[in-house]
């Protein structure tokens, strides 16, 4: 009986240990991507992406936290978009903006969050392009306890398989603007057909339980050796 009671204790701080390493992720990140054509740098604008507190993840079309939708392209601008289901599976293909709901440690290991992106010279103009990305003061990623998440933007093969390192793997606590970006990458190929496809990807590599949790854990074992030993 003192086995189990003992063993019942135990698990119930390992328990305790666990919802502690689930640590407040950060709710609130996005960046912005800016393509432009490396010949004249003709753009349709900047795209963002990220998450939101009160953002979903389908297309929302409300404030706050919309999803936004780029018009008609004309001429040879650079755009970058992805394609977005909303709650009645009516796709809005040309999304200027989409933010998602905030990750959870629980749920980021098993399910990253991905946004396609499709960069591209509109008008099916082959050529080149320069493409530029910032996260702002308001959209940072945040350094918090027991938490760690990546967030990296990847290129893509002509098969649509991500390659074998991210172009760019965003900073916490680190800022830009359009004027001082945190990425550049010149001369993205672009053949006028296929669109280049990229990939933005939030996870969680791991959860490590801060200090003191650890501390509380051994504390109580010990101390249960310490009455185990007096019984």
């Amino acid at each position: 009986m003192r086995k189990l009671i003992v063993l019942g204790i135990a698990v119930t701080m390992l328990m305790g240990l666990a919802v502690t390493a689930m640590a407040t992720v950060d709710a609130t990140w996005y960046v912005y991507l800016s393509p432009k054509n490396a010949v004249g740098g003709s753009t349709r604008g900047s795209w963002q992406g990220g998450v939101l507190p009160t953002a979903i993840d389908a297309w929302k079309g409300t404030t706050p936290d919309f999803d936004g939708n780029w018009p008609a392209g004309t001429g040879a601008a650079a755009e970058i978009m992805t394609s977005i289901l909303d709650a009645s599976s009516t796709l809005h293909p040309r999304t200027s903006a989409d933010f998602r709901a905030p990750t959870t440690t629980a749920n980021t290991a098993l399910a990253p969050k991905v946004w396609d992106l499709y960069l591209r010279l509109n008008g099916g103009t082959a050529g080149s392009i320069n493409l530029t990305g910032w996260i702002t003061t308001a959209g940072k990623l945040d350094v918090l306890a027991g938490e760690d998440t990546v967030v990296e933007l990847w290129l893509a093969s002509e098969y649509g398989v991500v390659g074998e390192s991210a172009i760019w793997t965003v900073q916490k606590n680190t800022t830009g603007s359009s004027s001082a970006v945190n990425f550049t990458m010149n001369g993205i190929a672009y053949d006028g057909v296929n669109d280049v496809m990229l990939k933005l990807v939030a996870y969680q590599p791991g959860v490590v339980p801060e200090p003191g949790s650890i501390i509380a854990l051994l504390t109580g074992l010990v101390g249960l050796i310490g009455i185990r030993r007096r019984k």
